[in-house]
């Protein structure tokens, strides 16, 4: 569970600027499965991201979502139900690989934080994005909302 915190947190802090790119790119983990890539359906997957990162979309959004992809050529449908293609495990491999690393690299670079190594500024970062998330998710999918719409609704 904190692997997935921790790259949710990397997905939504990408240079794309837009909801349906974020939410692709949390789609596409999701179907990686560390390697090995699984097949779902849209409402599959729409229940999939509320249990592993407590983020609630709907099918609409879910679906559009994988079309981005299947345009990208990242995904395709098969039965109605979604997979990766070779390109998507490559982008997903490599993204994930580097991109948790290089943040790593770069923190202990810049405030040289002695007696900790790689594995265990992971895990404190994990922990982080987990209770800060955790704890402010119905603010963060209000903010999610605001960005794709102009507005908030009360998430109460």
């Amino acid at each position: 569970m904190n692997e997935n915190m921790l790259r949710m947190a990397l997905v939504i802090n990408t240079s794309h600027d837009n909801f349906i790119k974020n939410l692709s790119n949390i789609l596409l983990y999701l179907l990686y499965n560390d390697g090995s890539p699984n097949q779902y359906t849209a409402d599959e997957l729409k229940d999939l991201v509320e249990k592993t990162i407590h983020l609630q979309f709907t099918v609409n959004e879910i679906e559009s979502a994988l079309k981005n992809c299947e345009s990208d050529r990242l995904i395709f449908k098969y039965n109605d139900k979604y997979t990766l293609d070779e390109l998507g495990c490559k982008k997903v491999t490599r993204n994930s690989n580097n991109d948790i690393k290089r943040l790593i690299d770069k923190y202990l670079l810049v405030y040289q934080i002695e007696g900790y190594g790689h594995e265990d500024l992971f895990q404190l970062i994990c922990n982080y994005l987990y209770n800060l998330l955790d704890s402010n998710y119905k603010r963060f999918i209000a903010s999610s909302r605001y960005r794709k719409t102009g507005y908030v609704r009360d998430s109460k």
